[in-house]
């Protein structure tokens, strides 16, 4: 079945039945048709989410949680480029992850999404001395990393 062909109409009236943000992230990880029936006014039901301790799983582990300040949940996403790549930052909704055997490559995150974003390679002095940082912006995204 393709279901990116149904119906907006539906797909709006589906979406108005999701009570759970879990049940709102995979509705909108559908496919890119599935995400615009839904507003950002409804996307906002769940906001702010803040990312949980990454001790709960395995530094590089696949799956992120985050936890909902509006329903007090914590939620576990599943982010497949988080594989092999441990969290360094996140906020505006990405993450950014450093490579576990290249501790100089780094990616921009968006979890909901999967879209992905290599970034410029970090310089030398990152090297065995960890990278950590903040990310702001809407729209325009910008990244800062220290160490």
């Amino acid at each position: 079945m393709d279901w990116a062909s149904l119906p907006a109409d539906l797909l709006f009236s589906i979406s108005s039945h999701l009570r759970e943000p879990e049940d709102f992230v995979h509705f909108r990880a559908v496919c890119p048709q599935w995400r615009a029936a839904m507003s950002h006014k409804e996307h906002a039901f769940f906001q702010p989410w803040i990312m949980a301790s990454r001790w709960l799983e395995d530094e590089y582990s696949e799956n992120v949680l985050f936890y909902s300040l509006s329903t007090l949940k914590t939620i576990k996403v599943h982010v497949p480029d988080m594989k092999s790549r441990r969290v360094a930052t996140s906020s505006s909704s990405h993450l950014i992850a450093i490579d576990k055997d290249d501790d100089l490559s780094a990616v921009l995150i968006n979890p909901l999404s999967g879209k992905t974003t290599a970034l410029p390679r970090l310089p030398k002095f990152f090297h065995n001395n960890g990278a950590h940082g903040w990310i702001t912006g809407e729209g325009v995204i910008t990244v800062v990393l220290n160490n």
